[in-house]
């Protein structure tokens, strides 16, 4: 409208005409170009459907089948300025829509003026590129998939890993990133979102150490067990289980005979053996896979590499220490999951307390307690085995109560299951 308003004043200006009112004779053509748009905007909005009514607000001097095309022009700009690269998006938006001055923008942005209009020209040429292109957005962009995930180690402050990759985006730019090494805005296309979210989200996975960035590309910092390899690797657990399986149930009872030939009793009594048979075995693992850690912890501790902790997994952000395996999503045959869970939050390693439990995926038995057990809920498990529970919530002991950790007598709590004091 304005431009229109301008350009008529310039041709009557040419013409010869000399107002002898300037601002009042500007403001008659104002009202006249003004009433002609309207007039012409009320005709169109009769002609065309509702789905087109929130693009009739555009000043466009032209017939129906001219406000379709520019709409549609107008669509493929919407889309590109969706894709651009924030640096360019940010100048952008600054100059065309909020109407900023080359040298407001530099000095907004802290860079040279000459940066800006080069950036200015560049995107203008990235922006028509990409109008031209036939884009289409990846299967992950309406088709989303999933990916479990197995941690070893113990979370971040903030729950990291897990309060980032439980989301399906965040799956999914892992998972894209894993198979092909790609930018953020191949990133963007592949799975359907615009760039200004999906920039946020691969600053989080950089930052969290689960995305790596190679020049412009991102590659996964994980391992991700493709379905195909799963399916393989479950054959060979099959064909091996059973040779394996005897050998530690061989090393048990062995173990468990020089226990009792040696007067000690299993758990001092907690527990009978017979009931922890299966959790002996997953312990076994445990025990060799802990061999290994110190092992790794060990060589880390000879060389110079020096993001190994105690645990002997990886050093992460915000006081954690975890390694992550991710398995694609796998539908066919596989042995029955055991995992074994503990405390996700335990502050720092001069209050750590180790707390560990077996989740069987059998029957559903898994199910019957939480994942993790948080920090305050495993200090008043402690606090019930030594019988000291001033200062602990009766809230938080009825909760553990209710997961069968502990039982209730009278005003008085125990736990259902031994505890190892450790003096430091």
């Amino acid at each position: 409208m304005a431009s229109d308003i301008s350009l008529n004043i310039i041709a009557e200006l040419k013409k010869g005409t000399i107002p002898e009112n300037f601002p009042a004779w500007v403001w008659k053509i104002a009202r006249n170009r003004y009433s002609s748009w309207a007039d012409k905007k009320n005709r169109r909005a009769k002609a065309v459907s509702a789905a087109d009514i929130d693009s009739l607000e555009l000043a466009f001097d032209g017939l129906v089948e001219d406000d379709a095309i520019h709409k549609e022009e107008l669509g493929l700009l919407r889309r590109e300025l969706a894709f651009i690269a924030s640096d360019y998006r940010k100048i952008v938006l600054a100059y065309y829509i909020d109407d900023m001055s080359v040298r407001d923008i530099a000095k907004m942005l802290n860079i040279p003026e000459g940066t800006v209009k080069t950036k200015l020209f560049r995107s203008r040429n990235i922006l028509k590129e990409g109008m031209l292109m036939a884009r289409e957005f990846g299967v992950m962009s309406y088709k989303p998939e999933n990916v479990g995930f197995i941690m070893n180690g113990r979370s971040g402050k903030n729950g990291e890993p897990w309060s980032i990759i439980s989301r399906s985006l965040c799956k999914n730019i892992l998972l894209a990133a894993y198979r092909t090494p790609s930018t953020a805005e191949e990133l963007s296309i592949e799975l359907g979102v615009a760039l200004p979210y999906m920039e946020d989200e691969l600053n989080l996975l950089t930052n969290a150490t689960l995305l790596k960035k190679k020049g412009n590309k991102y590659e996964t910092n994980i391992f991700i067990v493709s379905a195909r390899a799963q399916e393989k690797i479950n054959k060979n657990l099959r064909r091996i289980a059973p040779e394996l399986t005897a050998a530690i149930i061989k090393l048990q009872e062995y173990k468990v005979k020089c226990y009792e030939e040696n007067g000690s009793k299993w758990h001092e009594g907690y527990q009978p053996y017979e009931d922890m048979k299966w959790a002996l075995l997953m312990q076994t693992v445990d025990n060799i896979d802990l061999a290994v850690r110190k092992e790794k912890i060990k060589k880390a501790s000879e060389s110079v590499e020096k993001n190994i902790g105690r645990l002997g997994n990886t050093i992460r952000p915000n006081g954690g220490e975890w390694d992550l395996l991710g398995l694609e999503d796998y539908k066919g045959d596989r042995p029955e999951f055991v995992g074994l869970h503990g405390c996700m939050d335990t502050p720092d390693y001069s209050d750590y307390i180790n707390f560990g439990q077996y989740k069987f995926n059998y029957k559903w038995i898994c199910n019957k307690t939480p994942v993790h057990l948080k920090y305050e809920e495993v200090r008043a498990l402690v606090a019930a085995a030594r019988m000291e529970l001033s200062g602990i919530p009766a809230v938080v002991l009825d909760r553990l109560v209710s997961y069968g950790y502990l039982k209730k007598e009278g005003k008085n709590y125990y736990p259902t299951f031994g505890f190892h004091f450790q003096r430091k």
